[in-house]
């Protein structure tokens, strides 16, 4: 099962999935702001892992969602370190120096992060272990010649994560 557990007020929360009665997953959703520069979700994403890790006696692995994607991406696109599709520009407002993946990197409990925002790339990268992939566009009134989709992300028990496109 899972439900929404916490949230800051500000429009970042945490979804814990249970099993047994034990957190086997935390979920992620941080508001990215108009720019990363504004925002405090990842810095509240450390704090609830650091908290959460201390009170379980462990990490858990833990997935996250967020609109504007980071620097890792552009860095991607242009080095060509990524597969699928990359068809512009991945505006990483505020996250320019590329800071914000080892952050999360080294938060050591998150697997993977997903993004949206550019309707013209559905591609996946990676950093220091963690998995960043854009959401598919979905929506018929936004821009870009993609096939409508969405991406289906599957979290394991073992902490693996995986994901794959689905068109509609």
């Amino acid at each position: 099962g899972w439900a929404l557990t916490e949230g800051d007020g500000s429009g970042n929360g945490r979804c814990a999935i249970v099993r047994d009665g034990a957190a086997v997953w935390d979920v992620f959703v941080l508001d990215s702001g108009m720019t990363w520069a504004e925002s405090t979700g990842v810095d509240w994403m450390g704090a609830a892992i650091g908290r959460l890790a201390a009170a379980r006696g462990r990490i858990c692995p833990a997935a996250v969602f967020f609109h504007i994607p980071l620097g890792v991406y552009e860095r991607a696109r242009l080095t060509g370190a990524y597969q699928g599709v990359a068809l512009e520009e991945a505006l990483c407002w505020g996250d320019e120096d590329d800071r914000l993946a080892d952050t999360i990197a080294d938060m050591g409990a998150v697997r993977a992060g997903y993004c949206g925002h550019s309707h013209r790339n559905d591609f996946v990268c990676s950093r220091r272990g963690v998995r960043f992939a854009y959401g598919r566009v979905g929506g018929y009134g936004g821009y870009g010649e993609l096939a409508r989709g969405a991406k289906v992300v599957t979290l394991r028990d073992d902490g693996a994560v995986s994901d794959e496109t689905v068109l509609f």
